[in-house]
């Protein structure tokens, strides 16, 4: 994959340009185009390094189109990993069937009832379910027990407790429902990726350009990752918080919450 990077590099210097001139004209932060020429395909998710690298080949003058099906050929070359000669399988040797003693009953072998038991045991099962029948014949023709019907002060306190258990649960859900709201103001000041989670949804990517202003708003709680911290000027409600790194560094995971706001 570096000789795609080297080419790069090498038809820009051919022009005479340096990575100010080239980030001027495309719009791509500086940093990011050193980190192409130097190989660092990690530094931003692959759609982005992917289009810098087509805007890159389109304005030094190569055919962008054969300079990424390169790019792609050489990535997956070293993605790709070797097939591992392993020593053949051995396969276990079925187990012996095991012989059986012809002293050894079968199920089939088993001894049959004698027609004695057979003659005195249907007579004994006929009486039994005889019985068992008469039996719910009697206990159905028994009176039964009244229920009695609870007292009216005793339904009223079980509607009155109710009540005050739905109320309270009501409380608590608006309670949960409609928390203070947090809005995060961001400034953009150069080219910079940004990934944001708003309270542990799904994480949204962005690309911002030079002069961008963004707000996002949370019920509890921002994670910030971006790849040029220096880059963002952030707000949060009223509360100027400033760039949260250096130009250029990464920063990951960065929690931005109602605590932030108490901090001094």
């Amino acid at each position: 994959m570096d000789s795609v990077f080297q080419e790069l590099k090498q038809a820009r210097e051919a022009k005479s340009l340096s990575i100010g001139d080239v980030s001027d004209a495309t719009l791509i932060n500086a940093h990011f185009l050193e980190a192409i020429e130097q190989g660092n395909i990690t530094i931003l998710p692959q759609p982005y390094v992917r289009a810098f690298i087509r805007e890159y080949a389109g304005f030094v003058g190569l055919d962008p189109v054969e300079i990424m099906r390169r790019y792609d050929q050489m990535k997956d070359a070293l993605e790709s990993p070797p097939e591992a000669e392993g020593p053949p399988a051995i396969h276990p040797a079925p187990p012996p069937e095991e012989k059986k003693s012809p002293d050894q009953p079968t199920a089939a072998s088993a001894a049959p009832v004698t027609p004695t038991i057979a003659r005195f045991a249907l007579p004994a099962i006929l009486i039994l379910t005889l019985g068992i029948v008469v039996w719910n014949l009697t206990r159905s023709k028994a009176p039964g027990v009244s229920e009695k019907t609870p007292p009216a002060n005793t339904i009223q306190e079980s509607v009155i407790d109710s009540t005050a258990k739905q109320t309270v649960a009501g409380q608590k859900s608006a309670t949960l429902i409609s928390p203070d709201s947090l809005t995060l103001h961001a400034t953009i000041s150069d080219t910079v990726w940004v990934q944001i989670v708003i309270d542990n949804m799904e994480p949204q990517q962005y690309m911002f350009r030079p002069g961008r202003k963004i707000t996002w708003k949370a019920k509890e709680n921002f994670r910030l990752t971006t790849g040029n911290a220096g880059t963002i000027d952030l707000v949060l409600n009223d509360r100027h918080l400033g760039p949260v790194g250096k130009r250029g560094a990464v920063v990951r995971n960065l929690d931005i919450n109602r605590k932030t706001l108490q901090q001094k």
